[in-house]
């Protein structure tokens, strides 16, 4: 039976010329702005119940309860697959990235860590233009790693506006999870360890040096039920334990 209703479809192509994107890639850069979150897949059907967790789906999209997809490469590992990872193999994006030499990272910020510290309230708020807030990102201090035609990565640097790009895509996604019923524990997780920190209950140093581990603990912790426990004390009990 069909449905007696309004049906819409929204999908997503290059523009060849104007992207700059070769006539036989329309496919695979569809693909990555859907992996990336610059554009999810998701589909809406009234049919399957009464409430929004029941009637969209999300299926279409890789690792649908995270943050991000890590993308697999047979020689450098795995990468998370972020909006900048789409953006930088599209010449329209490039002046949101410039070259880095692989010594010149040790005195920035990769993109990763800068997005767990940003959460797209703080960019409401501007909070990433002011450099004593947690949220501050440096004009050209930011890089993330890019695949190359024969899957090797390499630095990239990054501007300010493709963060704050990323932030809100993942922003975007993370609604959509939201209204599909999907718990990401990634969200989770940032935000405890945020209010803890904000809270003034994580030591500078701590913060700044440890994010990723700060997050893993949080992370595993809310996946286990623990919602309660201070986050330096989830770090120092993992610390413990090695």
């Amino acid at each position: 039976m069909l449905y007696r209703g309004t049906a819409y479809i929204q999908s997503f192509t290059t523009c060849q010329p104007e992207h700059g994107v070769a006539d036989d890639m329309a496919t695979e850069h569809a693909k990555m702005a859907r992996d990336s979150r610059g554009l999810p897949e998701f589909i809406y059907d009234p049919q399957q119940g009464e409430s929004y967790d029941e009637s969209i789906s999300l299926k279409g999209n890789p690792s649908i309860d995270r943050d991000w997809w890590e993308k697999r490469t047979k020689s450098a590992g795995q990468f998370k697959f972020t909006v900048a990872n789409w953006a930088a193999k599209e010449p329209r994006f490039r002046r949101h990235f410039f070259k880095v030499n692989p010594d010149q990272i040790d005195n920035m910020i990769s993109l990763d860590k800068i997005l767990l510290k940003l959460t797209q309230q703080d960019t409401i708020h501007r909070y990433f233009s002011d450099p004593e807030h947690r949220a501050f990102i440096p004009q050209k201090g930011v890089y993330t790693m890019v695949e190359g035609p024969d899957g090797s990565l390499k630095p990239t640097g990054v501007s300010r506006q493709m963060v704050l790009f990323c932030a809100e895509r993942r922003k975007s996604w993370r609604m959509l999870q939201s209204k599909a019923g999907i718990i990401n524990y990634d969200r989770k997780a940032q935000e405890r360890v945020l209010r803890d920190y904000d809270a003034g209950k994580i030591p500078d140093e701590i913060f700044h040096s440890q994010i990723e581990n700060l997050i893993a603990a949080a992370f595993a912790a809310e996946k286990e039920g623990d919602t309660k426990t201070p986050v330096m004390d989830l770090l120092n009990k993992d610390d413990s334990n090695t």
